[in-house]
C-alpha cells in the first residue's frame, strides 16, 4: 500500500513538471511568433487603412472558413480560397 502510495504521488509530481515544462515552451513558442507577426504586420500594414483591410480580410476569411467547415466543404476549395482572398487584399494594400 505505501509503495503504490508512493508510487502514484511520484506519478503525479512528474505529471505536474511535465505540464509545467509544456507551457513553458508554449509560451516561449508564443512569444517568439509573436515577435515575427509583429514584424510581419509592420512590414504588410504601414498604414491605418491597410491595417483595416487586413483586419477585415482576416476576419472574412476566418468568417468563410468556420461556415465552410460547418457545410462540409473541400478543404481544399477553403484553402484556395483563402489565397486567393489574402492575394486580393495585398493588391489593394500595395495601393493604399
Amino acid at each position: 500500500r505505501k509503495l503504490q502510495q508512493s508510487v502514484r504521488q511520484t506519478l503525479e509530481k512528474e505529471s505536474r513538471d511535465t505540464q509545467y515544462r509544456g507551457a513553458v515552451r508554449e509560451t516561449e513558442l508564443l512569444s517568439r511568433a509573436t515577435e515575427k507577426e509583429t514584424a510581419v504586420f509592420s512590414e504588410l500594414c504601414k498604414t491605418p487603412a491597410a491595417a483595416r483591410h487586413w483586419a477585415d480580410a482576416a476576419q472574412s476569411v476566418s468568417d468563410r472558413t468556420r461556415h465552410g467547415q460547418a457545410v462540409n466543404l473541400d478543404p481544399a476549395a477553403l484553402i484556395l480560397d483563402t489565397f486567393l482572398k489574402l492575394e486580393t487584399c495585398a493588391k489593394a494594400c500595395a495601393h493604399i
